[in-house]
């Protein structure tokens, strides 16, 4: 399949976490949780080394480049 195991959980762990960060409003200690870790910081020390970005950061960054939607 191109990819160990370790990693395919690695990218479907951060695949979930970006998208919660992105579609929700869940804290970090709720994301942090849901993907698997044991704690926050454990949480960001991973999704930070993947993608450049804290999950603050990087939701904030989302919420910059999202079109607002005006009715």
């Amino acid at each position: 399949m191109g990819e160990s195991f370790s990693e395919y959980v690695k990218r479907c762990r951060l695949e979930t976490a970006m998208t919660l960060l992105t579609n929700t409003e869940r804290g970090v200690d709720e994301i942090a949780e849901a993907t698997g870790f044991c704690d926050r910081f454990a949480f960001s020390h991973f999704f930070k080394r993947m993608t450049g970005r804290s999950p603050r950061d990087f939701r904030i960054a989302y919420a910059r480049c999202r079109p607002s939607s005006t009715v």
